[in-house]
């Protein structure tokens, strides 16, 4: 049997459960809820590397580079809630966790936003993440950027990428493998 579509299922689930929680949140407690949160905000790749095991699963780890996966990932969080608690915060809010285009690490680039990023760790690696957070007081905000994608599309024609609405822009992706 075909996984692809269950973990797709399971994590449109999550967002959808995430999103609705936030809604309620919202609407149960009043437009005070969030202004009285106090947020811990985390590039998950630059966090804590919980898990070396992932650290490659892109193919793109290089500690050493700006632009390289670092290795940060949802075990690491999930290993320092004791201390962001500690530290006052009532919320995590963790960088986009979508698989990224053309080698990114920080979630804003999304080519695949059915699937986790195999360095962050697994669907399930997210969900014990969320448990665990939650358990321990604390919510977590996953930020989701459905407008900005990778650049996953090129043109040949004069003035791309600048804007131009008529006649457009004769397209093709730059890597037909994504």
């Amino acid at each position: 049997m075909n996984q692809v579509p269950e973990v797709r299922l399971r994590l449109m689930h999550v967002f959808w459960r995430l999103g609705l929680f936030l809604a309620l949140a919202a609407s149960a407690n009043g437009q005070d809820f969030w202004q009285g949160q106090s947020i811990y905000q985390i590039i998950t790749d630059r966090f804590l590397n919980g898990d070396v095991a992932n650290d490659n699963a892109d193919g793109n780890y290089n500690a050493s580079a700006g632009q390289g996966v670092h290795g940060g990932d949802f075990q690491g969080i999930e290993q320092k809630l004791d201390y962001i608690k500690a530290l006052g915060a009532t919320a995590i809010w963790i960088s986009p966790v979508v698989k990224n285009g053309n080698g990114d690490y920080h979630g804003y680039a999304g080519r695949d936003f059915y699937n986790v990023a195999p360095h962050f760790g697994t669907l399930a690696d997210l969900q014990h993440l969320i448990q665990t957070a939650h358990a321990k007081g604390l919510l977590v905000i996953d930020d989701v950027v459905v407008n900005h994608g990778a650049q996953l599309l090129n043109s040949n024609d004069s003035g791309y990428p600048n804007f131009r609405s008529s006649p457009g822009y004769n397209l093709f992706y730059r890597d037909n493998s994504k």
